[in-house]
């Protein structure tokens, strides 16, 4: 009709001017709302990437839900969006492939870290030895502390881990039994280098003459340089040492109190006189007991620091001051000859009672020449993955309780107990132990004492034998 082709935009006066019609519904198409009359609205054909004018091209709809996949967020109607299948590792256009979700939160087992939603992540339940995918199989949790009791490191939840109990000699399995700390630093004192928290090894407050275990007593270090003033040769780091400034008349306490030395050679004026031309001043001589009139007898001065050794720290200059190396038996004047320190702590081996520097103390250490951290089977041993167990050697071995796989962390509450008991059975061969045990067996049978470790060879016991 002429209205028709007006609302076509075509000349109702020409019948050369006819309204287009692709699909011949008699609906011209400015007006029909599907050109290609394929069932596909046209606005939705441009939306899907299609020709809306040809009835050849539709859209794709895998799940025939009237939604183009390109559009459609779930391509196959599974419930699971296609971005989600794709993560989970299944067929986003294949209705019958769809993730597995034990707990039905959406969150397929792939990706979700506790598939059976009991509280539990996936990786916690595996090495806690229960299942994963069954809500009902729970992981046992004595103390409920969230860590379960197949991996429970703290079995009487008293903020020290069994380990820790075991080397500072408390019980790992009672509460009331706890390592004496008097710094509050988690580190108990039979382990503390520095027991009172002060900043002060103990090893340095013994050698200076203050309490290690009183933070409010520490050494006088007046040059705050951590070398206490009895054993600092410069108390106040003024470059003169004590002797030097009290010999020449200045304070050895006050870095502003220096001797006057007009020549700028290292010698106050009060004491430049060398008698015998041998560079050893008279008073240095008279120190270091030397003759100050014949040039050919001077001071030793081994390291030659020009301090005569007579009155040098460290005469051989090795690291190692004479009053450590006498300690420790070796030989303050030579430079080759200076203490073993398998840790390297500063503390010779013959004066450590930790010699290689675990943290156990030599006789709870199972293994006092090698660092370790072993706790269930011997203490104080190498432990490569770290489980426990000691790795094991040439007198240790699987059979002994070693661990028989050092690369894979194994730790089972048997092995927990069994730690602990031995802890126990140490602990009994301990003097006080033995003597109230005896006392009161006296009665009615010998107490008979056992070795810790019947495969401890040599080089591990200390006793050569």
């Amino acid at each position: 009709s002429d209205e028709d082709e007006l609302l076509c935009f075509t000349d109702a006066r020409d019948n050369a001017s006819i309204p287009i019609d692709i699909d011949g519904d008699l609906i011209c198409d400015p007006l029909d709302n599907d050109d290609d009359g394929d069932t596909w609205l046209d606005g939705e054909e441009m939306e899907c990437l299609t020709d809306p004018t040809d009835n050849h091209s539709m859209p794709t709809d895998i799940d025939a839900d009237g939604l183009c996949s390109v559009l459609d967020g779930d391509d196959d109607g599974d419930g699971w969006m296609d971005p989600n299948e794709v993560l989970c590792m299944t067929d986003p256009v294949n209705g019958s492939s769809t993730p597995s979700d034990v707990d039905g939160d959406t969150i397929c087992d792939l990706i979700d870290r506790d598939d059976d939603d009991d509280g539990w992540r996936d990786m916690t339940e595996e090495a806690c030895l229960t299942d994963s995918k069954d809500s009902t199989d729970k992981p046992a949790d004595s103390d409920d502390d969230g860590i379960c009791d197949a991996l429970e490191v703290d079995d009487d939840d008293d903020g020290w881990i069994d380990g820790q109990e075991v080397i500072c000699g408390s019980d790992p399995t009672s509460a009331e039994s706890l390592p004496t700390d008097l710094d509050g630093d988690r580190i108990c004192d039979a382990v503390e280098t520095d027991s009172d928290g002060d900043g002060w090894l103990d090893s340095q407050e013994l050698a200076c003459g203050t309490d290690r275990r009183d933070s409010d007593k520490t050494p006088i270090d007046t040059d705050e340089d951590m070398v206490c003033d009895v054993l600092d040769a410069d108390s106040d780091a003024d470059q003169w040492t004590d002797l030097e400034e009290e010999l020449c008349g200045s304070h050895r306490l006050d870095p502003n109190s220096i001797p006057n030395d007009t020549d700028g050679d290292g010698i106050c004026d009060l004491l430049e006189v060398d008698t015998d031309g041998d560079g050893w001043s008279d008073v240095e001589e008279t120190m270091c007991l030397t003759n100050v009139t014949d040039p050919n007898e001077m001071p030793s001065d081994i390291d030659a620091d020009g301090v005569c050794d007579g009155q040098d720290i460290d005469a051989d200059q090795d690291g190692w001051s004479d009053i450590a190396e006498t300690e420790c038996g070796t030989d303050p004047t030579s430079e080759s000859n200076f203490p073993s320190d398998l840790d390297m702590d500063g503390r010779c081996d013959s004066r450590d009672t930790d010699l290689d520097g675990d943290g156990r103390t030599n006789e709870f250490d199972d293994c006092p020449a090698l660092y370790g951290t072993s706790w269930i089977d011997r203490i104080g041993c190498p432990d490569t993955d770290g489980d426990g167990r000691s790795d094991p050697d040439s007198t240790w071995g699987v059979e002994d309780g070693a661990d028989s796989s050092i690369d894979e962390p194994n730790i089972s509450q048997a092995d927990i107990d069994k730690a602990a008991a031995a802890q126990l059975q140490e602990e009994s061969s301990l003097p006080g132990f033995s003597v109230m045990i005896t006392f009161i067996a006296c009665f009615t049978a010998v107490l008979t004492a056992r070795p810790r470790h019947e495969h401890r060879d040599s080089s591990n016991d200390m006793d050569s034998i």
